[in-house]
């Protein structure tokens, strides 16, 4: 007979089609306990109509009580696999009871049914498969309680079952959960070092016999724009600014617009662009135009309030009219503000360069502290390093509904710097010309007399250096070559590291002699 052993989440599907597609006739599904199948019992009646209709003869096995009961309920044969009758060479084992030794020798009565038949509730088990007793076969053998050993009593034998169960439960757990850790320590050689030093963008090789070294050369743009009240008052007259969209729905071929060029809407106010503007072609698809469209600032030409206006209206353009342009070329308007006539706050000139410098102070210092923050990480930039320039300053002196005016501002800064590594590996180099093997523990850097030339890609300085050598080590790696070793060839391994001064290996639970095989488990420590 076949057995089909499935999982805790296999599906019903997936079962019946593992059931009918195998070739034996006779099949006996192995199910585990709490398997998703036993949560109905409709699974094990559709099991039951699926092999019938297979011609196939279906039993149950499982440890599961509830999927036995639902076996049973669905007519399907089914065993319990702890209470099977064991197979005894020429027949079947004896049963000795506490109750049946001073009993006469008897046959088992028929009517009663073994504890495997009361669960499957079945009468009979396939031939050949397991041995049942018969009214024929089962005989109780008296035994005299002077043959009985203690050591094959129950209760010894469970005892004995559950201290091997433990044990080597026990050596497999702690096997699993191993651990090691190795301590290192490696001789310490101080280094003092005093000289000049280059870096350039012109280089990308480290020169020990020059103190030459790569350097890289930064910039980064930032613009503001910060407001400030205004004291004055004066009668002012300013023609509102905004924002049109402009749209080519007329061909795929772009238009060139001249400054000035007029948008007019559809009560009359007029508008004009302050820069000439190329709008792009219109898409065609299956034969229909898809317009494209592009951004541009307009100023109004008269000023005035009436020229504020919050969007969305459609703008013409006048020097199309009586073209085919006409209705293809037109304008949306976003937004446009600040148009004015009559008395209002006005800054001062000292309320004009105060807000200019502050503006410049504020912008710089920005521009510096948002470079350094996000430069690259591992670079070093010296204070002296770093040029800002100020590219330009606008003042806007048409105020707010709140009095403000606003000044713009827009800033480079250019930097040149050099990889802290690159230094480093240059300083070993000149600390050690023959070894390769050797970082620096600990270092304490003083820059002096530094001077950049930004343009030039150079950064000269003169540098005192007070550190620690000691012995490259790379735990990552050692913890790879020493994974799943003997316990004696990592010491052996450990033995033979360069500069060592002392070390320590442990190992847990302490009667295993191998390392894991897994480095996560491996902890080093370098002293």
């Amino acid at each position: 007979m076949k057995r089909i052993f499935i999982n805790k989440n296999d599906g019903i599907a997936e079962i019946v089609e593992n059931i009918i597609n195998d070739a034996d006739l006779d099949i006996t599904l192995v199910i585990p306990k709490n398997a998703l199948i036993g949560e109905s019992v409709s699974n094990f009646r559709l099991l039951k109509r699926e092999a019938d209709t297979a011609n196939k003869n279906l039993r149950i096995e499982s440890v599961d009580d509830d999927i036995l009961a639902s076996a049973k309920a669905s007519h399907l044969p089914s065993i319990h696999p702890l209470f099977k009758t064991k197979k005894i060479r020429g027949g079947v084992s004896d049963i000795v009871t506490a109750e049946e030794e001073d009993l006469p020798q008897t046959q088992a009565q028929p009517e009663h049914k073994n504890l495997q038949e009361v669960i499957s509730g079945n009468e009979e088990e396939e031939s050949g498969e397991y041995f049942h007793e018969t009214p024929e076969e089962s005989v109780i053998q008296e035994v005299s309680p002077q043959k009985k050993r203690w050591f094959f009593r129950p209760k010894f034998l469970i005892i004995l079952g559950a201290l091997l169960i433990v044990l080597i439960g026990g050596f497999f757990v702690a096997g699993a959960l191993r651990k090691a850790e190795v301590f290192v320590n490696f001789e310490e050689l101080p280094w003092g070092y005093e000289d000049k030093f280059l870096a350039t963008a012109a280089t990308t090789e480290l020169n020990s016999e020059t103190n030459i070294f790569p350097a890289e050369i930064f910039t980064e743009d930032k613009n503001i724009t910060e407001t400030f009240p205004a004291s004055g008052k004066d009668y002012v007259s300013h023609k509102a600014t905004g924002k049109i969209l402009i749209y080519n729905a007329y061909s795929s071929e772009p238009q060139a617009l001249v400054a000035t060029t007029r948008f007019i809407s559809e009560d009359g106010k007029l508008f004009r662009l302050n820069t000439a503007v190329t709008v792009p072609g219109a898409e065609i698809k299956d034969g229909k135009i898809i317009p494209a469209s592009i951004e541009a600032n307009v100023t109004a030409d008269k000023a005035g309030g009436e020229s504020n206006l919050t969007g969305g209206e459609r703008l013409s353009i006048p020097g199309f009219k009586g073209s085919p342009k006409y209705e293809g070329f037109y304008g949306e308007l976003i937004k446009t503000s600040g148009g004015f006539i009559g008395e209002k706050s006005v800054p001062t000139n000292a309320e004009i360069e105060s807000a200019k410098e502050k503006t410049k102070d504020l912008l710089i210092s920005n521009l510096e502290s948002s470079f350094l923050n996000n430069r690259p990480k591992g670079f070093k930039i010296l204070d002296d390093a770093i040029k800002t320039e100020i590219i330009g300053l606008s003042v806007n002196t048409n105020t707010d509904d709140q009095g403000n005016f606003s000044v713009f501002g827009e800033a480079k800064l250019q930097a040149i710097g050099f990889k802290e590594s690159d230094l480093e590996k240059l300083l070993v180099a000149i600390a050690s010309p023959d070894s390769t093997d050797l970082i620096f523990k600990s270092i304490n850097l003083e820059f002096k007399d530094v001077s950049a030339s930004i343009d030039g890609g150079e950064l000269k300085f003169s540098l005192t250096v007070d550190g620690t050598l000691t012995q490259a080590f790379i735990k990552e790696d050692f913890a790879n070559q020493i994974i799943n070793k003997d316990i004696d060839d990592i010491r052996d391994l450990v033995s033979s590291l360069p500069r060592l001064t002392d070390a320590k290996i442990s190992l847990w639970p302490r009667w295993l002699k191998r390392f894991p095989n897994d480095t996560t488990r491996i902890n080093i420590t370098v002293d």
